[in-house]
């Protein structure tokens, strides 16, 4: 979960991150448990349920300089402010050990960078909660969480199972007992994206980050994972692809934890004499803890004091792949369809209006396509190369029966799930080769090979949607000849109009020449001719130059002459 600088708490629950100290301090605050049959609603200043007494205390620092201040475990409704909606979890609050807990007072002492809380772990991260939701420990001995409209939104499923309280212990553990006070249900067993110390990753559990900094949901393209060969880092929601792998044999009876200077393997059966250290970090002061984030990266963060003696609760200490992994090499690098080069991010350049960039002030955001791809038209589907361009796994999955690249590039083209296609060629005159066929791109890498490989090469080949043949026929007309087409057909039109123009001013003035010479004779129009002799077709006879017919002037029966 993002580090976040405003909180604000309800039904909060405190324990020491140690237990040395408890014992030496005199308790202000209720004992950190519950009993069966309470119900806890999300409201602002609530009296808290549970605190635990004490200052915790490290021998590898001094104590006395933090004064007052401490960190501790909290239980609780979360919430960012302005609050809208909440998480039930676990976090760490810095609070003032002095100070009784009112309904008007709040504990929380301020650090140097504001960052008095770090939530790290939570029931309901995807379907969050309203003001007046609910937390309702039953009688049957099930944690229940509630909208505030009563909807059911996350239980810890326990009923029946002899549930006698519920506790928060000094690592940070929210656990359901029974009444020989062994664990029934624990926080630990359900991680999140955080690992704490003494928390165990066994084979299968998974740490999956929020959607982003400032979204909460889970990511669904992330997670990292303890498998039964070692650690893995996968990419890819529908065709998760390792980008990290650390090999290490986990048993039954292994697990991965957070101990002080490591992120090691360990045997349950002997955690003295059979630990594996898989990464060396630097010792715990006051709180430490790793967390995997949205960027695929994962980061150690502990508490400490800044030069002026102020207390900072979540300090980065360490990328823990930062040895393993270069920038490019992480999925998310650039973003969907980012190019990465020199740690440096751009889109794809086929044509201008092909790919765009999500935020140009923001390149790592990746790009998008500026025509989907659509199954209905994949007779408009195309590939186009980027040669020496490789993908984040470096084609961890290949199709072996694939080993030519006109066959990996059809492939691609007739499965319409397909979105790129990745052909690696190796060998003296790369006459082998394996292809990858990839359903979501993630981001792209430059082979920036020192000197330049000469037994692998990669190729990558991005599918887009060309427009249809009939359309493209159309918007390829060159604009310039269309427009001077246009325009000589508007002067040609203009021209004929004035001619035309001319000669009707011209026959009109003939007739009022005509019509002004005394005794001359009627004039009548060849339209008027035309009506008196129905279309000329009442024949009479011919004579020289011409045919006469026969018409009807009003009253009058005359004969008319057409001259050939």
């Amino acid at each position: 979960m993002a580090l976040v600088s405003s909180i604000t708490f309800f039904l909060i629950v405190f324990a020491c991150l140690t237990t040395q100290a408890c014992c030496e301090y005199s308790p202000k605050y209720p004992v950190p448990s519950a009993n069966l049959s309470a119900i806890w609603a999300a409201k602002p200043q609530l009296q808290p349920l549970m605190i635990s007494p004490g200052i915790p205390q490290n021998k590898m620092i001094n104590t006395s300089l933090l004064g007052d201040c401490s960190p501790r475990f909290a239980v609780g409704f979360y919430c960012t402010s302005p609050c809208k909606s909440f998480v039930f979890g676990i976090y760490v609050a810095v609070i003032d050990n002095q100070q009784y807990w009112d309904i008007d007072f709040s504990p929380f002492c301020s650090s140097s960078d504001s960052q008095d809380q770090i939530l790290v772990w939570s029931a309901n991260r995807d379907r969050q909660v309203q003001l007046n939701a609910t937390l309702n420990f039953t009688a049957n001995g099930d944690l229940v969480l509630r909208d505030a409209d009563n909807s059911l939104v996350w239980s810890t499923n326990t009923s029946g199972q002899s549930v006698a309280g519920m506790t928060i212990t000094e690592l940070g553990n929210l656990v359901l007992f029974n009444q020989n006070n062994v664990s029934v249900w624990q926080s630990f067993d359900h991680p999140t994206d955080t690992l704490l110390p003494g928390q165990r990753l066994s084979e299968g559990m998974t740490l999956t980050p929020n959607a982003s900094a400032s979204n909460w949901t889970t990511s669904n393209q992330l997670y990292f994972t303890v498998l039964s060969d070692g650690l893995y880092a996968f990419a890819g929601s529908t065709q998760p692809h390792p980008y990290y792998t650390s090999e290490a044999p986990i048993g039954n009876n292994t697990y991965v934890t957070l101990v002080n200077g490591s992120l090691a393997m360990v045997n349950a059966s002997s955690p003295t004499l059979n630990t594996q250290v898989l990464f060396s970090l630097p010792p715990a002061l006051l709180f430490q803890c790793i967390r995997f984030e949205s960027d695929g990266h994962l980061r150690l963060y502990q508490s400490k004091e800044d030069l002026y003696g102020q207390f900072q609760l979540a300090v980065l200490v360490q990328d823990v792949f930062q040895f393993q992994l270069e920038y490019c090499e992480y999925p998310t690098a650039c973003g969907a369809y980012g190019i990465c080069s020199r740690d440096q991010c751009s889109c794809p350049i086929v044509h201008e209006a092909t790919f765009r960039q999500i935020d140009y002030q923001t390149p790592n955001l990746g790009c998008v396509l500026e025509t989907p791809i659509s199954c209905k038209l994949m007779q408009d589907h195309r590939l186009i190369a980027f040669p020496n361009v490789s993908y984040f796994y470096r084609n961890s999955s290949t199709e072996a029966e694939l080993s030519d690249e006109e066959s990996c590039k059809q492939l691609c083209l007739t499965t319409c799930s397909c979105k790129a296609a990745i052909f690696l060629s190796y060998g003296p005159s790369h006459a082998g080769g394996g292809c990858s066929s990839v359903t979501e791109v993630l981001t792209l890498q430059v082979d920036q090979s020192e000197g330049g490989d000469t037994y692998y090469n990669y190729s990558t080949y991005l599918k887009i949607q060309v427009a249809h043949p009939y359309q493209t026929a159309k918007r390829a007309v060159p604009l310039g000849p269309l427009l001077a087409g246009t325009i000589a057909s508007l002067v040609l039109l203009a021209f004929a109009l004035e001619i035309i123009r001319r000669r009707q001013h011209q026959e009109k003035d003939e007739e009022d020449e005509f019509a002004n010479i005394p005794g001359m004779p009627t004039r009548f129009t060849f339209e008027k001719l035309k009506v008196a002799t129905n279309e000329f077709s009442d024949k009479l006879g011919e004579g020289g130059f011409g045919t006469v017919f026969k018409g009807q002037l009003d009253d009058e029966t005359v004969a008319i002459k057409q001259l050939d």
